[in-house]
């Protein structure tokens, strides 16, 4: 049986077995963390196993120094653009890391490499306080909510001020 989550791409069961079977290359530490959030109510939430890993490369490709995610939860794309060593990394959310059973501890956070933001971009006052950071962001991965509006408020505001 396949994972529940939400697949970047609709593609059939069939097919996406084959993808994953052929493609990924997910760490061992990815695949614990994937299995333990899947036992979550709102295990769907989290990343494709080939997000972070695809996520890692794009992050060394790019020598990126500065990422952004924008949707926490548990902290499997936080976990996979950290292991990257993206620089400065900094999550958005407005939900605190720490509400959920995560995979994110007190020790990720302690050295000043990654810090969250609890703040709703999709709200055109706090876009404007986070303008400068979006603008500076080497990467920006945008994992939440996943419901088209947020996603279609974040855009506007970026193509509007051209950040």
């Amino acid at each position: 049986m396949l994972p529940s989550f939400v697949r970047p791409t609709p593609m059939t069961d069939r097919l996406y077995e084959y993808v994953l079977s052929v493609g990924l290359r997910e760490p061992a530490a990815f695949v614990a963390l994937r299995e333990e959030t899947g036992k979550l109510a709102e295990g769907e939430w989290q990343i494709a196993p080939e997000q972070g890993p695809f996520l890692a490369m794009l992050v060394q490709l790019m020598g990126a120094s500065k990422c952004l995610e924008i949707g926490t939860f548990t902290g499997m794309g936080a976990f996979a653009l950290k292991q990257a060593r993206c620089g400065v990394l900094h999550t958005f959310d407005v939900v605190a890391w720490n509400a959920f059973n995560s995979h994110l501890t007190e020790r990720d956070f302690a050295d000043g490499q990654m810090i969250q933001h609890l703040a709703d971009l999709a709200d055109p006052a706090v876009f404007a306080a986070h303008k400068p950071l979006l603008e500076s962001a080497s990467l920006i991965f945008l994992d939440g909510p996943k419901d088209g509006v947020f996603e279609a408020r974040l855009l506007q505001h970026l193509t509007a001020t051209g950040a």
